[in-house]
């Protein structure tokens, strides 16, 4: 009994260490305020896009508030594009 156990509760203990190291892998974040570039007027609730500078692929994406600030996270250390659309720019 104690054998199985041992051979039962160890590996899942084990895993579960590993888990927790994988998951503390640093992860980065994207911020910034969002604003007209002549009156530096808040862009509000622009779209903010995050995309993989390789293929473009979207990571994240998310709306300005109502300041134009925005924030995201959990993003994985790497390249990327960052995208901020508006209704009634180019």
């Amino acid at each position: 009994m104690k054998f199985l156990l041992r051979c039962t509760v160890l590996p899942a203990v084990f895993l579960l260490l590993m888990q927790s190291a994988i998951a503390q892998q640093k992860q980065g974040s994207v911020q910034g305020l969002a604003r007209d570039s002549s009156s530096h007027q808040p862009l509000l609730h622009a779209t903010v896009i995050v995309s993989d500078a390789r293929d473009s692929v979207v990571v994240q994406s998310d709306f300005t508030n109502d300041k134009g600030a925005f924030r995201m996270e959990d993003i994985e250390p790497g390249a990327y594009r960052l995208l901020i659309t508006y209704l009634g720019y180019q």
